[in-house]
C-alpha cells in the first residue's frame, strides 16, 4: 500500500512540474491584450443575468473625509499594476475572454444599492471603486479574482491614496510592491498549474435547507465590529480558531431558527471558501479558491457550542493539498472535456447553468468567508479605522456573510436579500454572551 501512495505522490509531484512548464511557456507567448478566464471564472459570466452577477465588495473608513480628486490619481497609478483586473469581458466563439482596458474607471459617489449588477460592456471594467465621506469601496465581479487578489488590490489602492493626500505611508509594506513590473505568475491560472488528475473528489452532494424571508429590492447588510484579540482569547478557550467559532456561531443560529425547525427534510450547510494559496504555492492575482460545504443536523453534531466546534473541525480535518487538487481536478477536467472545447459559448453556457442549478447554490444553505487579518502598511494604524468585505447577493442563498480583520478591528457582514433579520440577531447576541463587546451597523445610507 506504501509503494501505491508513494508512486501516486511522485505521478503527481512529475504532473504539476509539467504543467507548470507548459502554463509558463504559453504565458511567454500569449498577447498581452487578452487574457483566458481561470478555471473557477468560467462559470459567473455563465450564469449572469442582466439583474444579477456575482459582486462583492470591500470597505475601507478612513480617519478623514475622501478626496475624490486623490482617489481618481490613485486608481489611474494602482490600476496598471494589475493587468489581471485591468480587463473588460468579450464573447468568443468558445469562451469568454478578458481583453485590456483602454482606459481607467471613473471613482464615483456611492448609491444605497450594495453590490449592485455589473454589466457586460465594451471596454467597461468589471470593477467599480466608489466614495462616501470616510469611506473607500472597492465592487468587484467574482470572475475577475478572488477575496486574496481584491484585498491586495485594494490595500495598494487605499495605500497610495493615502499617500497622495500626504501621509507617510510607505507602499512598499503592501501585500504587491505598486513599483515593481507584474510578474508573469501573478497572471497564472493556478487551477490548471495544479491540476494532475490523479483523483477528482465526487460532485454529488445532498441539497441544503434554503432560508426563506420577504425579498427585498436591494442587499440589506448587517454589521458587527468587535475586537479580533479578543474574539480569539475566546476561541482559544474553547480550543479553536476564530473562522471556527464564527461558523459554530452561524450553525447554531440557524439550527435555532424557527422556519427550520418546522422543516427539517433538508441539513442546514455551511459553504466555507477556502485560499488554496496556503496549501499550494502560487503568486496568482486572479481566482485560486475553493470550499467545503459544512453539515449540520440537529441530534448528531448540533446540541452545544463545544459539540459544533468539535464537528466542524472534524469536518475540516480533511482540508490540505490532495484535497484542493482533487477539487481543482474535477473543475479542470470537465474542462479540457475534448467534447466540451468544441461546443459554441452558447451551448456551453446553457450546460454551465443546468451544472449552477444542481450544484450551485441548492448544496448550501449560506456561506461564510474569513479572510482573516489582512497585510497592510504599518502605518494604516492612525490612517485607517477598519474594514468591511461584504458578499453579493446569491441566486437562491437569501443570506451569505463576510468577515476581515485590519488594525485589530473584526468587521462581520451579514447580506440579505430579505427583510427578516433573527438570524443575524441570534448570531451577534451568542457572540456577546461570550463576553465580547459589539458594535452593530447597517448599510442604510443616506445618500
Amino acid at each position: 500500500m506504501e509503494t501505491v501512495d508513494k508512486e501516486a505522490k511522485k505521478r503527481r509531484k512529475e504532473a504539476r512540474h509539467k504543467s507548470k512548464r507548459i502554463f509558463l511557456e504559453r504565458k511567454s507567448t500569449r498577447s498581452e491584450n487578452w487574457l483566458g478566464l481561470d478555471n473557477a471564472a468560467l462559470i459567473y459570466p455563465a450564469i449572469a443575468t442582466s439583474e444579477w452577477s456575482a459582486v462583492y465588495r470591500f470597505s475601507a473608513y478612513l480617519y478623514k473625509e475622501v478626496v475624490p480628486e486623490a482617489l481618481q490619481q490613485a486608481l489611474n497609478v494602482v490600476l496598471p499594476r494589475f493587468p489581471s483586473l485591468n480587463v473588460y469581458i468579450r464573447r468568443g466563439l468558445f469562451w469568454f475572454y478578458f481583453e485590456q482596458l483602454t482606459h481607467t474607471p471613473t471613482v464615483k459617489p456611492e448609491t444605497a444599492n450594495v453590490c449592485k449588477n455589473i454589466a457586460f460592456r465594451p471596454n467597461r471594467a468589471l470593477f467599480r471603486v466608489r466614495y462616501h465621506n470616510n469611506k473607500i469601496t472597492l465592487e468587484c465581479f467574482h470572475a475577475l479574482t478572488d477575496g486574496v487578489g481584491s484585498s491586495n488590490f485594494f490595500t495598494c489602492l487605499i495605500a497610495k491614496y493615502l499617500q497622495l493626500t500626504g501621509e507617510n505611508v510607505d507602499i512598499s509594506e503592501c501585500p504587491i510592491n505598486i513599483l515593481d513590473k507584474p510578474d508573469a505568475e501573478e497572471l497564472e491560472d493556478s487551477f490548471e498549474r495544479y491540476a494532475d488528475f490523479v483523483k477528482c473528489n465526487a460532485r454529488k452532494e445532498e441539497g441544503a435547507y434554503q432560508i426563506p424571508g420577504t425579498e427585498t429590492e436591494r442587499l440589506n447588510a448587517i454589521i458587527g465590529v468587535m475586537s479580533a484579540s479578543a474574539l480569539n482569547a475566546v476561541a482559544k478557550g474553547l480550543n479553536c480558531t476564530i473562522t471556527q467559532l464564527l461558523i459554530a456561531a452561524y450553525a447554531k443560529a440557524l439550527l435555532n431558527y424557527s422556519d427550520w425547525r418546522r422543516n427539517r427534510k433538508l441539513p442546514i450547510k455551511i459553504s466555507v471558501p477556502i485560499n488554496c494559496r496556503a496549501f499550494l504555492p502560487s503568486q496568482t492575482q486572479r481566482n485560486f479558491s475553493s470550499y467545503i460545504n459544512l453539515i449540520f443536523r440537529p441530534g448528531e453534531n448540533a446540541s452545544t457550542i463545544e459539540e459544533l466546534i468539535g464537528s466542524i473541525k472534524d469536518q475540516m480535518s480533511v482540508i490540505n493539498a490532495d484535497y484542493l487538487i482533487a477539487n481543482i481536478n474535477s473543475n479542470v477536467k470537465a474542462q479540457k472535456n475534448p467534447i466540451v472545447r468544441i461546443m459554441p459559448l452558447a451551448i456551453k453556457n446553457a450546460i454551465l447553468k443546468i451544472v449552477f442549478r444542481n450544484f450551485g447554490e441548492n448544496l448550501f444553505t449560506t456561506a461564510i468567508s474569513n479572510l482573516g487579518r489582512v497585510k497592510v502598511p504599518s502605518s494604516f494604524n492612525g490612517l485607517v479605522d477598519r474594514y468591511e468585505a461584504m458578499l453579493g447577493r446569491g441566486v437562491k442563498n437569501t443570506i451569505n456573510c463576510g468577515c476581515v480583520t485590519v488594525n485589530d478591528k473584526l468587521s462581520i457582514s451579514f447580506t440579505s436579500k430579505i427583510g427578516e433579520t433573527r438570524i443575524q440577531r441570534d448570531f451577534f447576541r451568542f457572540l456577546s454572551s461570550l463576553g465580547v463587546d459589539i458594535t452593530i451597523t447597517s448599510n442604510l445610507l443616506e445618500v
